[in-house]
């Protein structure tokens, strides 16, 4: 398993942790005494799986950030609540002397025994059953029906759904057994499982005392689990020494070698011995360093070390006060003004590099990805883009103040996203910035739609996502399909309102508790949204003068009563904010026009004109082709397209003999492991040659220096569906000889003479009916001048018995690059031989 995956399983494993830490806060005594014991049983085996997924997860990344310590204290709180309500719960025993004699089954309590859950594991079969035979098989105040009872308690997960379905009878319970035995006493598999455990042991990359005590007790386990299974293994010293040796450091391994007898063999038992020594060694060198370390560490922070030692350990998040993850994982931190990240930073006197507090020097070399600064990316400071001033008409004391609520949503990893969102009435679309939808962990789909602002302007979004967005005042929530764009606008408000010029209600409850400070928008929620939320309460605000009367002014800020809470906007006084007056592109509405849309479905349709000019060697081909090509007994027969005179091939070709005939071995093993093929395939080879199209030659002809001459090697083709031949061969032209040249490189590459499928399409629009057909073996009616035909050998035999012959191929060969420049013209000349 992937490091991603390993701390994706550890996340859930946690978050159980987590959330039976916050189940155990509340009142417990009304729940019954069963689900306490289940939670217990729950945490426990959650803890367990944490601590294994960790240890691998630190195998693998040795700087994994993960607080351990904090888990660790949540499960010991939840086990002692859970073990002190269960204790105070359960009946006080009664001395033996004043029980009174009954039968043992009269009231029998099944007694709390506690054996390790199965879940599966081949490997952890074997301790599982031994242990509950000891424990339960054998104890005879027990009948089956309550052995089954703890059989099934004890295995979950595949082992349990193996069982679950069996009655709960006593006959059952052998049969239970038999089934658990039979699925996972697999002797091969449990040893294959040991061995793979040693193989992926993790390098010992430091040779600490730890490292190594650690590595030879994973080794001693793995080595024992298999020799109960395996006696056998006491001769593989060899092999286990020689894996062991690679996984230590230079350094170690070496040092053994040096004190090791070099004739002697090796031993197992030895090198375990010889790093049990030596991480003996280090310990005493480690407890010297432990000891001298945190005084030259602290010694120039003598009153701040101690107060860090008694406060209380923070929170892992210091802006969500989540244990889950760290600041710069944050999500609700990532979506602040780069600003607002900056002042948080400075009021808690975090590192500008990694984002954590500390006294030293920053071990970290981050580069902002923005500016190339020695800062985190997250603290980079953008300034805000200054949009050109607009002369406002009408009314000239008054700003406008656009209504914005803050909501939440859930991320795919369960997580809380609260983010702010502008209302707005005049949007036909809601869109949510693609920011946003990547801390969400959302998935966008492709939906080309135009948006169109002030004067037309036009903006193409490609991809929308359905988004369920929640209140942070009320149980309200609602999903709505937003498109996906980079930013919607500029900070709202553009600066800072101040309220004291306004006279606000003090009992109201706002959506968005800093509507008055500029923040970045994330969300901006249409007319198909922002009706929906609204209730009928409005109410409206008059600005005040220093004096504390009420201005002239018209009353045009109005707030309104929704379920995120109450919303204010409207006209604001003058003196009310200050800065730049920006005025924002407001969304229109949402055009899908027809003719654009069209024209770009033509586009997409439209098929290439592709006019490609005939290349020389392409011309040179057909040239050939054209004035050797001769009509002999009905059949056309054609030269190979050399690129050089067949004069001077046996020299550049090379031989080809001894690959090809390496390759016919190798064809005939296969052949011979599978009877019917070998039969269909020789069945094949003598119709090829009863129909004339090959023939045998001596092939204590063959001589490089003598002749030009190519062996092919070849193999079988199987197709069931076939309705004819169902075995055929083909042959490989493209092998190449010990002079790395092939026949293939050799021929000129003809052009493409077949008509394009689209052409041929269209020629079903001129008939009424049309004919198809098929030519039976087509390749192979077209004879090759007896010149070239040295170049097209083949070995066969039709028994491993006897000698290996030579067949020389008559026809054009499928395999050949110009075997369709062949058979399509000479379709052409048939053609118009025929209309003459």
């Amino acid at each position: 398993m992937d490091l991603k995956k390993l701390k994706s399983a550890r996340g859930f494993v946690k978050g159980t942790i987590t959330r039976l830490y916050s189940f155990v806060r509340n009142e417990l005594s009304q729940l019954p005494l069963e689900t306490l014991k289940i939670k217990l049983e729950k945490v426990n085996s959650a803890f367990l799986e944490y601590e294994s997924l960790s240890k691998e997860i630190l195998c693998i990344d040795h700087e994994d950030s993960e607080d351990f310590a904090i888990v660790e204290d949540q499960f010991c709180t939840i086990a002692t609540i859970l073990n002190k309500e269960i204790n105070s719960r359960s009946p006080p025993q009664i001395p033996a002397a004043t029980v009174p004699s009954t039968p043992a089954t009269s009231a029998i309590k099944l007694p709390p025994i506690d054996i390790q859950t199965f879940t599966g594991k081949f490997i952890d079969y074997v301790p599982f059953i031994n242990i509950f035979m000891s424990l339960i098989d054998n104890n005879n105040s027990l009948d089956n029906i309550q052995k089954l009872y703890y059989l099934r308690s004890f295995v979950r997960e595949e082992p349990f759904d193996l069982i679950k379905n069996l009655p709960l009878v006593g006959e059952s319970y052998q049969e239970a057994l038999k089934l658990l035995k039979n699925r996972y006493e697999n002797k091969n598999r449990i040893v294959n499982e040991h061995i793979c455990n040693l193989l992926d042991l993790r390098t010992v990359g430091k040779s600490t005392a730890g490292n190594l005590r650690e590595f030879v007790s994973a080794i001693r386990q793995q080595v024992a689990a298999i020799k109960n299974h395996n006696p056998n293994i006491i001769y593989w010293d060899h092999i286990l020494t020689c894996i062991i040796l690679r996984k230590l450091d230079g350094y170690t391994s070496r040092a053994y070698q040096l004190e090791r007898d070099l004739d002697a063999e090796p031993s197992l038992e030895d090198l375990l011995c010889y790093l049990d020594k030596r991480a003996l060694a280090l310990e005493g060198t480690d407890q010297g360093l432990h000891h001298q370390q945190p005084q030259a560490r602290w010694s120039n922070y003598g009153k701040v070390a101690a107060h860090a030692a008694a406060a209380d350990k923070p929170p892992t998040c210091l802006n969500c006060k989540s244990t889950n993850h760290k600041l710069f994982n944050c999500k609700q931190f990532q979506l602040m003004a780069s600003k607002e990240r900056i002042d948080f930073v400075k009021q808690n006197k975090l590192c500008n590099v990694c984002l954590g507090a500390h006294f030293s020097k920053c071990r970290f070399h981050f580069r902002c990805a923005e500016c190339k600064g020695p800062h985190n990316t997250l603290v980079h400071y953008n300034e805000p883009a200054l949009a050109p001033p607009v002369t406002l008409t009408g009314n000239n004391n008054s700003n406008v103040l656009l209504p914005t609520a803050r909501v939440k949503a859930i991320a795919k990893d369960g997580t809380e996203v609260h983010f702010k969102a502008l209302l707005d009435s005049g949007s036909q679309v809601s869109i949510v910035t693609s920011k946003l939808v990547q801390l969400l962990g959302l998935t966008p789909k492709q939906s080309a739609t135009n948006i169109i602002g002030i004067s037309n302007a036009k903006n193409h979004l490609k991809y929308c996502v359905p988004l369920e967005i929640h209140s942070l005042k009320s149980a309200f929530k609602t999903t709505v399909t937003c498109h996906v764009t980079d930013q919607i606008t500029s900070q709202l408000p553009h600066s800072k309102i101040n309220l004291d010029e306004l006279q606000l209600p003090s009992n109201i409850e706002w959506a968005d508790e800093q509507f008055n400070v500029p923040s970045d928008i994330h969300m901006l929620m249409g007319a198909n949204i922002m009706f929906q939320v609204l209730l009928p309460e409005k109410s409206s605000v008059t600005p005040a003068n220093n004096s504390g009367k009420q201005s002239p002014a018209q009353n045009d800020l109005h707030i309104f009563n929704t379920h995120f809470g109450h919303i204010i906007g409207g006209s604001l006084p003058t003196g009310s904010i200050k800065g730049q007056i920006l005025c924002n592109k407001v969304v229109l509405k949402c055009e899908m026009d027809l003719n654009e849309t069209l024209g770009q479905f033509w586009t997409n349709e439209k098929v290439p004109e592709i006019f490609s000019e005939k290349s020389p060697e392409h011309e040179l081909c057909e040239q050939i082709f054209q004035n050797s090509v001769e009509l002999k007994d009905k059949q056309f027969q054609v030269p190979l397209p050399l690129k050089l005179p067949l004069s001077e091939v046996k020299e550049t070709l090379g031989d080809s003999f001894n690959l090809a005939l390496k390759r016919f071995h190798n064809l005939e093993k296969k052949l011979m492991a599978n009877p019917e093929l070998f039969m269909q395939y020789k069945q094949f080879i003598h119709e090829f040659l009863s129909l004339g199209h090959g023939h045998y030659v001596d092939i204590e002809m063959y001589d490089i220096n003598k002749q030009a001459a190519y062996y092919m090697p070849h193999h079988a083709i199987i197709k069931p569906e076939s309705k004819t031949t169902k075995v055929r061969s083909v042959f490989d032209a493209s092998m190449k000889t010990n002079k790395k040249v092939s026949l293939n490189d050799l021929q000129l590459n003809g052009p493409v003479v077949q008509r394009d499928l689209f052409d041929i399409m269209l020629l079903f629009r001129l008939g009424r009916y049309t004919i198809t057909s098929d030519i039976k073996r087509m390749f192979r009616n077209i004879l090759v001048d007896p010149a070239f035909t040295s170049l097209q050998n083949i070995l066969w035999r039709d028994d491993p018995s006897q000698p290996i012959k030579c067949i020389r191929l008559d026809r054009v060969t499928y395999s050949i690059v110009q075997i369709n420049v062949n058979t399509s013209e000479n379709l052409k000349k048939i053609h118009l031989l025929a209309l003459k």
